[in-house]
């Protein structure tokens, strides 16, 4: 990944929320037929690195009521910077 590699734990979550709306445009949202694109299906994973303490990487899908995706995303951490967790000692 662009940010380097990190030894990191896969976490993955799926399930379903029939509530939740995935527009994929202004279109849709305003639609009444936009029931199509309603998420009914979503899978979330993410990797964990614990040594920098945040994730480096997660991709989410959704899929409408007929099994279809309609949403696919990946997000990546670009560059990453370690810093002292507390400020230097102040010598005054």
């Amino acid at each position: 990944m662009p940010a380097g590699r990190f030894d990191a734990y896969r976490v993955e979550l799926t399930g379903e929320n029939e509530n939740a709306l995935f527009a994929t445009s202004s279109a849709h949202a305003v639609n009444a037929a936009a029931t199509d694109y309603r998420t009914q299906r979503f899978m979330y994973e993410a990797w964990y690195a614990p040594q920098i303490g945040r994730y480096v990487q997660i991709h989410h899908k959704t899929f409408n009521k007929y099994g279809n995706e309609i949403g696919d995303e990946w997000v990546q951490l670009k560059n990453f910077e370690l810093r002292n967790a507390s400020p230097p000692d102040r010598k005054d």
